[in-house]
């Protein structure tokens, strides 16, 4: 089990460590990673495959590679979540949404960059 962030509570988590654990939601995942966590996903540029309320599994102890999925906090205090292309001194950050624009951002802007293992869906809501 491992803890969920959300995008509000995030800001505040620069490393794992600093994450309360007096958060109560946590969500079941098979990462082996001892510093994953999850972020619930706000907005639509990466429809369709991946929608408003996921949880994405993201993994601090892992390397980023050309065309993974991660999670980017820059030091404007902002988060994206996109596919990346590593270039000299700069991220590429790939939209799944053809209705937005790739974004380059310079590497001196970026706080981490955690690849994403996987996503976890609820499906049942009430």
């Amino acid at each position: 089990m491992i803890p969920v962030l959300g995008w509000a509570h995030a800001g505040e988590a620069v490393n794992y460590d600093e994450i309360p654990k007096s958060w109560q939601e946590r969500v079941p995942t098979e990462c082996r990673d001892p510093k994953a966590f999850a972020i619930r996903l706000e907005g639509e540029s990466m429809r369709p495959e991946y929608s408003e309320g996921d949880l994405l599994i993201v993994q601090p102890s892992e390397e980023i590679y050309n065309g993974c999925l991660a999670v980017v906090r820059m030091k404007s205090d902002g988060y994206i979540f996109r596919r990346i292309e590593l270039r000299a001194g700069y991220l590429r950050m790939i939209p799944l949404n053809p209705q937005w624009s790739s974004e380059d951002l310079p590497m001196e802007q970026v706080a981490w960059v955690y690849p994403v293992w996987g996503m976890w869906r609820q499906v049942w809501k009430r």
